[in-house]
């Protein structure tokens, strides 16, 4: 299921959006949405555009949460970008943050993208917000940029993709498209050998401010949320590295369900959230498996079948084994909201 497609998850604990990271550092930060790549170009012609690279480095760093950084270079030209969602004044916020520098004198370009990993989202519009640098795009979210951009453009459909016009921008409020392919750009002035840095910040909640009502304890923080796990200790640095890197990625993908994948598999499947829990009881995350099974009844029809999605006949006993195994894990009983559940599931069977 992954030939040609792999992104990787950047987040907050029990926050549901989760922004994606693509091989070559283009970062979408919504479901399903549109993207923003970075690039840097010379006067001369010369580019590093990463998607176009033979090869390049990408890490997750887990020293501070969750982050993914791609690093790129060619012709003298060398751009690193790190992204992460951090939790800036109680809003989620995915910050990407870019560095690059040239041998001589050049252009940092953040673009904003009609597309994904996937394929096609369609951008209407974008226009310059009025208080601050940066773009609203399709009249809702919104990208901000640390610093003035030096030049900026935009474009659609029948012009043709804004890249083809990096070197003679026109400036301008904003662009519509009734095709949805319009673009943007906006130009950072890189001077020789100097490195310059750009964040880059997309609110992912429509700007809501969250109260201790709105979450769970420990939401929205990695150090709460890893407090209980059990940890593994190894002079194996990859081994350790990747048993990490599992704890986060169970973490990020139970805001509440629990999905098998940040995109494409972004949906409950009783048959995926019952192996999935598992291992999440086998490393301590008992509270979050306990919060999903809650949810298990609301799933559950008249009949007493378990329904996530049409076809998936093996749901009933898929979700009762996993009730078992937390009772067995736990040293618990079933509770008693749970037994009319238990029993009609069965009936079913």
């Amino acid at each position: 299921n992954l030939t040609h497609r792999n992104w990787t998850a950047v987040g907050v604990p029990d926050f549901s959006e989760l922004s994606l990271v693509d091989p070559a550092g283009l970062v979408t930060p919504f479901f399903d949405g549109w993207s923003l790549d970075a690039w840097i170009i010379t006067d001369k012609g010369a580019e590093l555009i990463p998607c176009h690279l033979p090869s390049l480095e990408q890490t997750v760093d887990l020293k501070n949460g969750w982050a993914v950084e791609t690093h790129a270079t060619r012709h003298g030209l060398t751009l690193d970008s790190r992204a992460e969602a951090v939790m800036e004044a109680d809003q989620p916020v995915l910050r990407w943050t870019l560095r690059g520098v040239s041998a001589s004198k050049a252009w940092l370009v953040v673009s904003l993208r009609p597309y994904n990993p996937e394929g096609v989202s369609f951008v209407d519009s974008i226009e310059s917000l009025p208080d601050k640098p940066g773009w609203k795009v399709n009249h809702r979210h919104k990208v901000y940029f640390e610093a003035p951009p030096d030049k900026h453009g935009f474009s659609y459909y029948r012009r043709g993709d804004i890249h083809r016009s990096l070197r003679n921008l026109e400036g301008g409020a904003g662009i519509d498209c009734k095709v949805g392919m319009a673009t943007a750009a906006v130009l950072f002035e890189l001077e020789p050998d100097q490195e310059r840095q750009i964040t880059v910040r997309v609110p992912l909640s429509d700007e809501k401010k969250f109260t201790s009502a709105d979450k769970p304890a420990g939401s929205f923080d990695w150090d709460k949320s890893l407090q209980d796990q059990c940890h593994l200790k190894t002079d194996q640095k990859l081994f350790k590295f990747l048993y990490d890197t599992a704890l986060r990625t169970l973490v990020l993908h139970s805001p509440g369900d629990v999905y098998p994948g940040p995109y494409t598999y972004k949906r409950f499947w009783f048959r995926d959230a019952a192996f999935i829990m598992h291992a999440m009881l086998c490393v301590g995350f008992t509270g979050r498996v306990e919060r999903a099974l809650e949810k298990f009844a609301s799933r559950q029809l008249p009949t007493g079948y378990f329904l996530s999605q049409e076809g998936e006949w093996d749901s009933n006993g898929e979700a009762l084994w996993i009730l078992r195994r937390f009772c067995e894990l736990t040293g618990t009983q079933p509770k008693d909201s749970w037994r009319s559940m238990i029993l009609r599931g069965g009936k079913w069977i």
